[in-house]
């Protein structure tokens, strides 16, 4: 059975993330459903608890490797599941193949239009794991090799790094939001973005395109789910 694990309550902000699991999802002949971390609608346990089945493939729509990857989540699994079962948690999203193709063609055409930028990406960042960093940092080396302009990477969290990071930038900045949809901390960063650095461009959010389904269909044929 295929588990979807997304982090937030059902809102408006999980939309994007339930469209882009049903389509990944069409290529998949396993029973599968969608759980969610927080809230008390669909909780992970009870999914887990009613699965059935012996085997469980869970997909977290995570981004990086922090908190809710590395502690909370095998936590709760091995709690809540049935004696006899088995289960493996596939890689969080953020450094599929997918992703890094989609940002070098997005970036290529933005560097078309604003030849004078440099790009910045940010994530959600993490005070206690060194993951989500170290990742991101791999993700703005390989594009910046690839279209050969500087990329630099940071963090929301800790919360000094953001504003660091954007008073010691000189050129002016287009800013890539890594989040899965456009929520609560996206809107964070433009305000501060905006405080800071008026005049520097926030690029959409990866919500506002197609690539979330590819990213899920690569974890998937990663681990021969997709037919």
């Amino acid at each position: 059975m295929i588990v979807y694990v997304i982090h937030g309550r059902k809102s408006g902000s999980t939309l994007e993330l339930v469209s882009a699991i049903r389509k990944a999802g069409a290529c998949v002949d396993f029973p599968q459903c969608i759980v969610y971390l927080k809230g008390t609608e669909d909780p992970l346990e009870t999914a887990l608890q009613r699965a059935g089945a012996r085997h469980l493939v869970i997909v977290p729509l995570l981004l990086y490797p922090a908190g809710h990857f590395c502690a909370e989540l095998p936590r709760r699994i091995k709690a809540a599941l049935p004696q006899g079962a088995t289960f493996e948690i596939l890689p969080p999203l953020g450094k599929s193949r997918a992703l890094a193709n989609y940002l070098q063609q997005k970036f290529a055409a933005a560097q078309r239009k604003f030849p004078s930028r440099t790009f910045l990406l940010v994530n959600h960042g993490s005070s206690q794991f060194a993951g989500p960093q170290n990742e991101l940092q791999q993700l703005a080396d390989q594009l910046s090799g690839a279209l050969a302009v500087p990329v630099a990477a940071v963090g929301l969290h800790p919360a000094p790094l953001l504003p660091q990071c954007l008073a010691g930038h000189t050129a002016p900045l287009l800013i890539q939001p890594i989040f899965l949809t456009n929520g609560r901390l996206v809107q964070t960063l433009s305000q501060t973005v905006k405080a800071i650095r008026p005049n520097d461009r926030l690029l959409s959010p990866l919500a506002d395109s197609g690539v979330l389904a590819a990213m899920i269909s690569e974890r998937l044929e990663g681990c021969a789910c997709i037919r």
